[in-house]
């Protein structure tokens, strides 16, 4: 069945189970491989989610002092008693490891709420002999400006990678069960007058996208997909439809005119 799923800034649509569509969600058989590298598919999953979900208000950084360790498996372990912590507080979090120049992994966790820093520092410094300063708190200044850095298509985040953690550094990227980008708003193609909504609202999403990416060249790593920027222009043509009831071949035609001059 034919689908179209709008998000806070993306559209996918989804075509009918046995369809030829890149839309369609693959197959999740079999175990899962190591993760060798920051791939373009985990990067593309990646600004998938941060793009729709909300703003999230504050970012921690914690940073290894001057002797880090050279072992993924203490890495992780260190992360995850931090993102135990945090858990402990109620706070919905986005995480993020990043390489500095020197090699050493430092992460950047993106909350919903402040958290309390002291014990973070001394849980941080216990572990890893930091002082205080290596667990920083501030407040998001630009929610945009945010989702430009983190989805770079440079793959920033394995510039300074030391060859001997390309093997197998696990996972990138994570969030907290409660943090999830859902649809805002899904239509389902389950009878033809809503499958032909469906295929109308997915060619205009084109056409937006089109015509936006004409002009935002110079930012092409905020795009996340095909689609990014085009879920709210979407959602009120969607709304526009439904109250249209009768619409003709060429007053539909002005009318996605209109919404890629507005878009």
């Amino acid at each position: 069945m034919e689908s179209l799923e709008i998000y806070r800034n993306d559209v996918i649509h989804r075509r009918a189970t046995g369809s030829n569509s890149r839309s369609q969600p693959r197959s999740r058989g079999g175990s899962r491989g190591k993760a060798r590298a920051y791939s373009e598919s985990s990067r593309r999953n990646f600004c998938k989610f941060l793009n729709n979900i909300g703003p999230l208000k504050f970012m921690l950084t914690i940073t290894y002092p001057e002797t880090f360790p050279d072992d993924v498996n203490i890495i992780k372990k260190d992360l995850k008693s931090i993102l135990n912590k945090i858990r402990k507080q109620g706070a919905e979090y986005l995480w993020v490891i990043e390489f500095q120049r020197r090699g050493a992994p430092h992460f950047h966790i993106l909350l919903d709420r402040p958290v309390p820093t002291d014990s973070l520092a001394k849980l941080w410094s216990r572990r890893t002999a930091a002082p205080s300063t290596a667990v920083h708190l501030s407040p998001v200044q630009s929610w945009i400006g945010i989702r430009r850095y983190f989805t770079s298509p440079r793959k920033w985040c394995q510039q300074h990678l030391p060859p001997s953690w390309q093997e197998d550094l696990g996972r990138w990227w994570g969030h907290s069960r409660g943090l999830k980008a859902e649809p805002v708003k899904t239509i389902k193609g389950d009878t033809p007058e809503n499958r032909d909504r469906v295929l109308t609202l997915a060619r205009t999403a084109r056409r937006i996208d089109r015509h936006r990416r004409a002009r935002q060249r110079r930012d092409p790593g905020i795009f996340s997909r095909s689609t990014y920027g085009t879920g709210p222009a979407i959602l009120q043509y969607a709304e526009r439809l439904a109250d249209e009831s009768e619409t003709s071949p060429a007053a539909e035609d002005n009318t996605i005119g209109d919404e890629l001059d507005k878009h």
